[in-house]
């Protein structure tokens, strides 16, 4: 990661992003690599950095993870959609230090782009996480017996 302060991103429309989505080619994202990596994934990694620093008081009884900025390259292998490159760039804090998955609660994700967002909590639990968190939510006295299950 990087230590440079947040500064903002290479531009505020994302035009880097919309290019790329109608350019799903490799010699063309090649050749504008480097832009991708000064103009969003590092200022993404500082970013995540500063937020990382700015919301560790909101977690006393939780470690806060590295700061993760996902690749560009989207995994096709099962996909209709053979294009190659993503058209944003995301990246996550997580809660603990366990390995990303989508049984990992996120303090923080952000996604720069085409579609652009911030969110917190967890996606695509598993089924017996899911049923877990499902049960806490519905019956108010698991909550006070066990206040982990919701956090």
């Amino acid at each position: 990661m990087t230590g440079v302060a947040f500064s903002g991103f290479a531009d505020k429309t994302g035009a880097f992003f919309r290019a790329l989505a109608k350019n799903q080619d490799r010699e063309w994202f090649a050749a504008r690599k480097a832009d991708y990596e000064t103009g969003w994934k590092e200022p993404m990694e500082s970013l995540l950095a500063e937020a990382k620093v700015a919301i560790d008081g909101a977690y006393p009884d939780f470690e806060i993870g590295d700061p993760k900025v996902f690749r560009i390259h989207r995994d096709v292998r099962f996909s209709a959609d053979k294009s190659p490159y993503k058209t944003h760039v995301g990246g996550v804090l997580a809660l603990g230090n366990a390995k990303i998955s989508v049984d990992v609660a996120a303090a923080l994700y952000v996604q720069i782009g085409t579609e652009s967002f911030a969110a917190a909590g967890i996606y695509g639990m598993a089924p017996p996480a899911l049923a877990l968190y499902r049960a806490a939510v519905q019956d108010e006295m698991s909550r006070e017996r066990d206040p982990r299950i919701i956090g």
